[in-house]
């Protein structure tokens, strides 16, 4: 007798990747230090400043710096990791997999951020100094909300608007995001798309929850790529092109995630070599 659970354990044996908190700080000397553990300890800067490391988050300390020397750290995350961190200003930053954020330590004149990847963003409210997150050479400036930027090199860049309002700056052209608005931008600048969106299917992953709705297969399967750091081979166009809607909790396995989309479809996922194959039934 055929059981579905005896699939869901050949898919979890099969592929029993799972995500974590990690990332790379490198500090302004130059110095690297790895956060994977869950252990806390305290980063102590060249000017004094305190940054403080609890297991899944970075956060750092009270303005003491007497000089207000402008010296900047990069948090980078690496494939199959994510990790949360909070500025000096209070604002707080979820880093996703493959992604990376370059900010100063001291938000003195201006707080400006530079973005690769995807974050999401909770920024603290300062009507005198407003936020901005740069991509390249796109800007995205908000006085506090609550948005997501996903921006992966090579692909196009997505601001989706949870609360608040942004102002989107590519070369001489602006706009304004209301909630539940997202915007497109060409890899080129080409061209620029604003769409009505459920802007919780974008930030959701930040709270530890993959939600589609009418979402590819391509695109899917790209998430989970990078969040398992696995490697992804369609067996045809055709299949990228399939569309699906549902939940899946990130700090369960790969194959339990495989295992709900193949429970709702006609496709099916096999190991080959070290790659994920999709095909279909």
């Amino acid at each position: 007798m055929y059981s579905y659970h005896n699939e869901e354990n050949k898919l979890t044996e099969l592929f029993p990747h799972s995500g974590k908190s990690q990332a790379l700080l490198t500090l302004s000397n130059g110095k690297t230090i790895q956060l994977q553990d869950t252990a806390t300890f305290e980063i102590k800067e060249s000017d004094g400043t305190i940054i403080n490391y609890s297991s899944s988050q970075t956060m750092y300390g009270e303005d003491k710096a007497t000089d207000k020397q402008i010296l900047y750290n990069t948090l980078s995350v690496p494939r199959g990791g994510e990790h949360s961190l909070t500025l000096p200003d209070g604002t707080k930053v979820w880093v996703n997999a493959e992604s990376s954020i370059r900010y100063p330590i001291h938000f003195v004149k201006s707080r400006i951020v530079e973005l690769t990847g995807e974050a999401y963003f909770e920024v603290k409210k300062d009507d005198k100094m407003p936020f901005i997150v740069k991509v390249g050479d796109k800007k995205v400036r908000v006085l506090g909300t609550k948005f997501n930027i996903l921006a992966y090199k090579s692909e196009p860049m997505f601001t989706t608007l949870v609360e608040g309002k942004v102002n989107i700056q590519v070369k001489s052209r602006t706009l304004d995001l209301k909630p539940n608005e997202q915007a497109e931008i060409a890899v080129d600048n080409s061209m620029i798309t604003v769409r009505q969106v459920n802007a919780t299917m974008y930030s959701s992953w930040a709270t530890g929850v993959f939600e589609f709705e009418d979402t590819s297969l391509k695109d899917i399967m790209s998430q989970l790529s990078r969040w398992y750091n696995v490697k992804i081979e369609f067996a045809s166009p055709e299949i990228e092109k399939i569309k699906f809607a549902g939940t899946i909790l990130r700090n369960k396995t790969l194959g339990f995630a495989l295992y709900i989309i193949q429970e709702v479809s006609d496709v099916k996922f096999e190991k080959e070599d070290n790659c994920i194959r999709v095909s279909k039934e």
